[in-house]
């Protein structure tokens, strides 16, 4: 067994299949990294990894993912390195600098396989290709004061800026966006809040309010200037007896568009999860409006897509093994 002291190696290996029509017609690289623990205090991660943007991978306990998934913004993994600091018990901070986004895989689409939103090589060859490079992120996670016996409560913030070149035109543009987060923990409940804003300048002198991006092969534009929130609460109840856990939870998420004419995006979710020894299911009821990935189309993110809420029921069984 190695002391807490000792240097160690760690290898994150993760590759995800999905089925549309048959199995495996959509497959992606999710990490592919090598984390070096260089004491307690720090560490490094080399490879294709979470972009530490925001309070964490995914920033709502729901398996869908809320708006900020779709928009580019939550659980995102890219290439590049991360050095991992805590300073203190209290304060934790990541410096990483990403030299790409992770790539498409197996897929139907020409760029879009990929389990990360990212900025795609469009289908239509008219359209604006953005390659988005030297990403710097950038995250303080600070513990505050306990008051209240039980409370736990942290807070901190997040920049990343990048560059995006316009393969069309041949001049580059940047991304510029910043997040700031809370969570509360108090006995069972947790409370996670995060707002923000994404700026994108794609230097697109026909489109530049909205460029393309790509995940789970689909196409979609996505607004360049937006504020955003999550809202998301959980409590985990776990049976005295130790037969099983229970996890309600909701997500209330918008991607509100700093644009005229341009009508803001929404994902809230309301779900559940059951654990039961080594088997697990979760049902989640979800309503979107704007959104791509429910019943939305290509302008859901970007202008809106005129369509009225709609409702989807997501169902998950799982084994763990």
């Amino acid at each position: 067994m190695n002391s807490p002291n000792q240097q160690e190696l760690q290898l994150h290996f993760e590759y995800r299949c999905y089925q549309f029509d048959e199995i495996c017609d959509f497959s992606s690289l999710v990490n592919a990294n090598l984390g070096y623990k260089i004491n307690p205090s720090n560490r490094i991660t080399i490879g294709i990894q979470d972009v530490p943007f925001g309070p964490g991978r995914g920033w709502s306990t729901n398996w869908f993912g809320d708006i900020t998934v779709t928009s580019g913004l939550s659980d995102i993994h890219h290439l590049g390195v991360n050095f991992n600091t805590q300073l203190s018990d209290d304060t934790t901070i990541d410096l990483a600098y990403f030299v790409r986004d992770a790539g498409s895989y197996v897929g139907d689409s020409k760029n879009a396989a990929r389990y990360s939103a990212s900025y795609v090589n469009p289908n239509d060859p008219n359209e604006t290709r953005l390659q988005e490079k030297n990403m710097l992120v950038s995250r303080i996670d600070q513990k505050l004061p306990q008051w209240i016996d039980g409370l736990n409560l942290s807070a901190g913030g997040s920049y990343w800026y990048s560059q995006l070149d316009n393969k069309t035109n041949n001049q580059t543009g940047h991304r510029n966006s910043w997040a700031i987060f809370s969570r509360a923990h108090y006995n069972n409940f947790n409370l996670t809040l995060t707002t923000g804003r994404n700026k994108i300048k794609n230097k697109d002198l026909l489109q530049p309010n909205y460029s393309v991006m790509g995940a789970f092969d689909t196409n979609y534009y996505v607004a360049n200037d937006a504020d955003f929130y999550a809202i998301d609460i959980n409590y985990a109840y776990k049976d005295p007896n130790g037969r099983f856990n229970l996890t309600p939870y909701a997500t209330y998420s918008l991607y509100n568009k700093n644009i005229d004419d341009y009508k803001d995006s929404t994902r809230h979710t309301i779900g559940a999860q059951l654990d039961v020894k080594k088997f697990s299911f979760a049902t989640e009821y979800i309503f979107g409006k704007n959104d791509p990935f429910i019943n939305g189309n290509m302008q859901s993110l970007a202008i809106a897509d005129n369509k009225p809420t709609h409702k989807m029921l997501n169902l998950l069984f799982f084994y763990n093994f």
